[in-house]
Protein backbone atom coordinates (compact mmCIF):
# COMPACT_ATOMS: atom_id res chain seq x y z
CA UNK A 1 0.00 0.00 0.00
CA UNK A 2 3.07 2.19 0.27
CA UNK A 3 4.49 1.30 -2.64
CA UNK A 4 7.57 -0.73 -1.47
CA UNK A 5 6.64 -3.90 -2.62
CA UNK A 6 9.57 -6.40 -2.26
CA UNK A 7 8.58 -7.89 -5.44
CA UNK A 8 6.54 -6.40 -8.82
CA UNK A 9 3.95 -8.74 -8.78
CA UNK A 10 3.15 -7.58 -4.80
CA UNK A 11 2.71 -3.91 -5.79
CA UNK A 12 0.35 -4.66 -8.79
CA UNK A 13 -1.60 -6.99 -6.04
CA UNK A 14 -1.65 -3.98 -3.98
CA UNK A 15 -3.11 -1.82 -6.89
CA UNK A 16 -5.31 -3.70 -8.80
CA UNK A 17 -9.10 -3.44 -7.79
CA UNK A 18 -9.67 -7.41 -7.66
CA UNK A 19 -6.91 -7.94 -4.93
CA UNK A 20 -6.30 -4.58 -3.35
CA UNK A 21 -9.42 -4.64 -1.01
CA UNK A 22 -7.64 -8.04 0.76
CA UNK A 23 -4.75 -6.65 0.60
CA UNK A 24 -5.95 -3.69 2.28
CA UNK A 25 -7.78 -6.07 4.99
CA UNK A 26 -4.49 -7.96 5.52
CA UNK A 27 -2.60 -4.91 6.10
CA UNK A 28 -4.45 -3.50 8.81
CA UNK A 29 -4.73 -6.83 10.65
CA UNK A 30 -1.26 -8.12 11.55
CA UNK A 31 -2.18 -11.37 13.29
CA UNK A 32 -4.74 -12.43 10.31
CA UNK A 33 -1.77 -11.90 7.88
CA UNK A 34 0.39 -13.86 10.01
CA UNK A 35 -1.91 -16.76 10.49
CA UNK A 36 -2.76 -16.59 6.43
CA UNK A 37 0.55 -16.63 5.84
CA UNK A 38 1.29 -19.96 7.76
CA UNK A 39 -1.20 -21.74 6.48
CA UNK A 40 -0.37 -20.59 2.96
CA UNK A 41 3.12 -21.85 3.09
CA UNK A 42 2.17 -25.10 4.73
CA UNK A 43 -0.06 -25.65 1.67
CA UNK A 44 2.90 -24.97 -0.24
CA UNK A 45 5.16 -27.05 1.40
CA UNK A 46 2.84 -30.03 0.66
CA UNK A 47 3.39 -29.40 -3.11
CA UNK A 48 5.43 -32.12 -4.73
CA UNK A 49 8.11 -30.82 -7.32
CA UNK A 50 8.29 -32.49 -10.45
CA UNK A 51 11.44 -33.56 -11.95
CA UNK A 52 12.97 -34.99 -14.94
CA UNK A 53 10.56 -36.41 -17.28
CA UNK A 54 7.80 -36.06 -15.27
CA UNK A 55 7.49 -32.54 -15.36
CA UNK A 56 8.18 -29.21 -17.21
CA UNK A 57 9.56 -25.55 -16.94
CA UNK A 58 6.72 -23.51 -18.73
CA UNK A 59 7.11 -20.96 -21.05
CA UNK A 60 4.48 -19.23 -20.23
CA UNK A 61 2.78 -19.67 -16.53
CA UNK A 62 -0.48 -19.01 -18.04
CA UNK A 63 -0.21 -22.13 -20.51
CA UNK A 64 0.82 -25.48 -20.47
CA UNK A 65 3.83 -26.13 -23.57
Amino acid sequence: LGGRGVLQIDQEIALDSRTRGIVKQLAANNQDFNIKFGKAMVKMAAIEVLTGTKGEIRRSCRAIN
